[in-house]
């Protein structure tokens, strides 16, 4: 679990989904076929594709 600004994210990877969900479900954004979302590991320092 990871603590936020909002409280507590117990799943980063669903969290991730759905925001890129809200996004490509948005009438005023054009270009949805580039929509990506990752995570940054902090105790690797890894940047992490979340897909979908």
């Amino acid at each position: 679990m990871i603590r936020n600004a909002g409280g507590v994210v117990p799943d980063l990877d669903a969290d991730v989904i759905q925001s890129i969900n809200r996004i490509t479900a948005d009438p005023f954004v054009p270009h949805k076929d580039s929509v990506r979302g990752f995570v940054y590991e902090v105790e690797t320092g890894r940047l992490r594709e979340v897909k979908p």
